[in-house]
């Protein structure tokens, strides 16, 4: 096939001799050879309608066979799950410049659009169906996050037989019914059903460990009973809603026989590392330079000035819930009006300053609790504030408890919160205790960094009043 030849027809019309001096430019300073590279697309259209509830991730086919031919051009080889599980178990190694293609929430466009295209280039693909989404019968609505869309909108189960059947699509697992948000504080959040505590506001308690593996697990098992009845076919892959999982919900993956979960983190794919795989996120309105930048760019170093302010939410506490939230907002906007880029939160309670613990501001199997407000701290800094968040817990703050209790303390905190890591003052490194607690955290927050805060970072006291 000629692939010039395609990728004219497609963009007919357009200003091609820039599209060809931009593709001239790219083809000189792309690697001859790349790491493994997975990619995460969603919906593709002809004509892109502004009104739209998909638009935000939606792809003009002229785009999407732009950047197809773009890979087979440079000699990237679409790769299959049988290909990922070879390399993984060391019985055979990938192609240079392998890629693997991903399509998130079953969207009609997968058939009518982007199967076309597999079929023209020889590539292969991965979609994710979410089990509620397709069980929703034809003429009602899906509940699309906060939106309500029509089921039209979504691939038939024989559409998707269609595919699989040619031997380029494989069906991996979105979950049955975790694409949304659930209540997850008190102040009324909703945050990943997959890796939040869902909070009951009337008994205002939380579920515990095992009402939420048990939800997790059921919610698995269902949909891949459910793609299994449907295709004929037990799904092998787990693609997690949102990119939101943790360590509980890959050994479910794992015990229900799925061995391969991909999420929305970027960077180098480590085929030996038990973790989820990684993927680039390939939205609305990207430009083939914007596209070619990220595959030739995406696992660079890259660096960021960091900007960084302690937060002691003893100042932020009230006993009056209004003036709590009265006092977060007011430090969210010095936070955004300085441009702020990294949080470090203090998670206990220590009014008297004397650097001993009293309380703690998350639920927890030990400790006091002064206020259940470190997670509705932690999720309006990052969504609101767009910050990195790192929590502020040292264990010398502890003192008096054992290596074992403290770690259920940051178990806990990592629970009950979306943090981006944890801080700790010691520049030379961590003991081994400190390790110990790190890792105890990293059973719910898998991806938690760790960062050394340095001693004359400004508090928000230090901030400007104004």
């Amino acid at each position: 096939m000629n692939f010039s030849k395609t990728i004219k027809t497609y963009f007919s019309g357009q200003k091609l001799n820039r599209l060809w001096a931009a593709l001239l430019l790219l083809a000189i300073t792309a690697p001859a050879h790349a790491e493994l590279i997975v990619l995460s697309y969603h919906e593709a259209h002809h004509k892109l309608d502004n009104n739209s509830d998909f638009d935000a991730m939606t792809l003009k086919t002229s785009e999407l066979a732009a950047q197809f031919s773009w890979l087979k051009e440079r000699g990237y080889v679409s790769i299959n799950i049988d290909d990922l599980l070879a390399a993984q178990k060391g019985t055979r190694t990938l192609p240079d410049n392998a890629v693997l293609l991903s399509f998130d929430d079953g969207y009609l466009g997968m058939y009518t659009q982007v199967y076309p295209l597999l079929r023209a280039f020889d590539f292969q693909a991965v979609i994710a169906v979410v089990g509620r989404w397709m069980e929703t019968p034809n003429g009602k609505k899906v509940a699309y996050g906060t939106k309500s869309v029509a089921r039209e909108n979504f691939l038939t189960w024989a559409q998707i037989r269609e595919m699989v059947k040619s031997g380029r699509v494989e069906v991996a697992s979105h979950s049955y019914d975790l694409h949304h948000g659930i209540l997850a504080n008190p102040q009324g959040n909703t945050q990943p059903a997959a890796t939040s505590q869902r909070y009951n506001a009337n008994t205002r308690q939380y579920e515990n460990e095992k009402q939420y593996r048990q939800r997790i697990y059921n919610d698995l098992k269902r949909n891949s009973d459910l793609i299994a009845r449907k295709t004929g076919k037990k799904p092998r892959v787990l693609v997690w809603p949102y990119g939101a999982h943790n360590r509980i919900t890959m050994d479910i993956a794992q015990e229900l026989g799925m061995p391969v979960t991909l999420s929305l983190e970027e960077g180098k794919v480590d085929l030996q590392s038990p973790g989820s795989i990684n993927r680039l996120l390939i939205g609305h309105g990207i430009t083939l330079a914007d596209f070619v930048w990220q595959i030739t760019d995406h696992y660079k170093p890259q660096k960021e000035l960091v900007r960084a302010v302690n937060l002691n939410l003893d100042d932020i506490y009230d006993p009056n819930p209004e003036q709590q939230e009265n006092n977060l907002g007011v430090a969210l906007e010095k936070i955004k009006k300085r441009r702020i880029n990294t949080v470090y939160l203090q998670a206990f309670s220590d009014p008297d300053g004397d650097g001993n613990a009293d309380a703690v501001y998350f639920p927890n199997r030990h400790l006091p609790v002064r206020a259940d407000l470190f997670n509705r701290a932690t999720w309006q800094l990052r969504t609101r504030a767009e910050v990195k968040v790192y929590a502020w817990i040292p264990p010398e703050a502890f003192s008096s408890k054992t290596v074992t209790l403290l770690g259920d303390l940051y178990e806990d905190l990592a629970r009950y919160s979306y943090i981006d890591g944890l801080a700790f003052y010691h520049a030379a490194g961590l003991s081994n205790d400190e390790h110990e607690l790190v890792e105890r955290a990293r059973l719910y927050r898998p991806l938690l960094k760790v960062t050394h805060k340095k001693s004359e970072t400004p508090s928000m006291n230090g901030l400007e009043k104004n």
